[in-house]
């Protein structure tokens, strides 16, 4: 349950000047941060897969939250919002993104635009995101919270007798960390050598060929944080290469990919996606029973909205789950942060508050507690307790 520092890679840029800064040090509690005086932060959420990228405007979708949101605003942000759409469409004609979409493992992207100001955040995204577009005074953080925690950092190993290479996949992105090639020869073509003499010396380069390849994952392992390890190829070289990793990395390996032959990253990727999300529905399942276990004995766990929300503030959570995707309509009273279910007068400055949802609040506060949020997709037991829990520390 330890918190991995969430950190982003994207851009920035000022609405109307297309030029991208590249952001390469931004987490997610940064952006828990951010807030406006009004509801002025739109956040747009795009499935590519869904959307095409050169025809938003004309997407269903799209048309119909931009006419509800533009109803809805202030006048003095109508103007602004419209502006900012359109800013964003032309943004994604920029040839930095174009490339990017092309490189990396992307399939949406989310902007977070500062319509009052101009300000924009851009972040890639890989499958799995919706369509989304909401208005409010500070990023829409839930989704990519989501999407941080369930595609966590992977290796993939491909490996045969004569090559291999380690791929470290980190939520957009696939690096190549390392490549190895060894001329291990197949058969026995040289003169006056015995068969067996033959054997070993081909015996003795596989285990060195072998032990170099888990010397340099070891390696990977000790400097980034990796909880997911694919080891691919053709016949029983990645279950050799298996005998020669730590007890600690072993734990790691999820699954072998079995291949006809040496393939690119992106198609080992892509092979490993149903064992990946295996997995994830393991843990979920998991943290679940656990919970179920906690609840059964009144011991540390806590359930619905108000519960948790009392917890995280008080700094007992350790842990919240949370189910994928819903959403609990409340009150928020920006001045004074209180959060209600059904109240909309603030009980300590007596003013009206803004509604908003209060799933997106938990998780906004969870990242400002340092608190571990995990997302989870199907459970009854959660849906029953309002589809929010918490573990304590104490």
């Amino acid at each position: 349950m330890n918190k991995k520092t969430e950190y982003l890679k994207g851009f920035k840029c000022q609405l109307g000047n297309n030029t991208l800064s590249e952001l390469k040090e931004i987490d997610l509690r940064s952006l828990a941060t951010v807030d406006s005086s009004e509801k002025s932060y739109l956040s747009f959420y795009i499935n590519f897969a869904k959307i095409k990228m050169d025809d938003i405007l004309s997407d269903r979708y799209v048309k119909k939250r931009f006419q509800v949101l533009l109803k809805l605003l202030s006048p003095q942000l109508k103007h602004k919002f419209e502006e900012s759409m359109y800013e964003l469409v032309k943004l994604l004609r920029n040839t930095t993104i174009r490339k990017k979409m092309k490189k990396e493992l992307v399939e949406g992207m989310v902007f977070f635009v500062d319509m009052e100001h101009g300000n924009c955040f851009i972040f890639f995204l890989p499958r799995g995101v919706n369509n989304l577009m909401v208005v409010d005074s500070s990023p829409y953080i839930k989704p990519l919270a989501n999407l941080l925690e369930e595609w966590e950092d992977s290796l993939i190993i491909f490996m045969d007798e004569n090559h291999a290479a380690i791929y470290h996949v980190s939520f957009t992105e696939m690096v190549t960390e390392k490549r190895f090639k060894k001329d291990i020869f197949h058969s026995h073509k040289k003169g006056g050598w015995s068969q067996m003499r033959f054997q070993r010396i081909r015996d003795g380069a596989l285990k060195h060929f072998y032990k170099e390849v888990a010397e340099e994952v070891e390696k990977l392992l000790a400097r980034e944080k990796i909880n997911r390890i694919f080891i691919a190829g053709p016949g029983d070289a990645k279950k050799h290469l298996f005998s020669y990793l730590s007890k600690f990395v072993k734990e790691k390996v999820v699954s072998y990919l079995e291949t006809e032959g040496e393939m690119d990253g992106k198609t080992l990727w892509e092979m490993s996606l149903v064992p990946f999300f295996e997995k994830e529905e393991r843990e979920e399942k998991e943290f679940v029973e656990a919970l179920s276990s906690q609840i059964l004995k009144e011991g540390l766990a806590v359930y619905g909205i108000d519960e948790v929300i009392k917890a995280t503030r008080e700094g007992k959570a350790e842990l919240i789950l949370l189910a994928t995707g819903k959403r609990l309509p409340g009150f928020k009273c920006e001045e004074c942060d209180v959060l209600e279910r059904t109240v909309s007068i603030c009980p300590l400055c007596s003013k009206r508050m803004g509604g908003v949802d209060l799933m997106e609040e938990v998780v906004e506060l969870a990242q400002l507690m340092k608190t571990n949020v995990e997302f989870i997709k199907k459970s009854e037991l959660l849906e029953s307790l309002g589809g929010i829990a918490a573990f304590l520390r104490y």
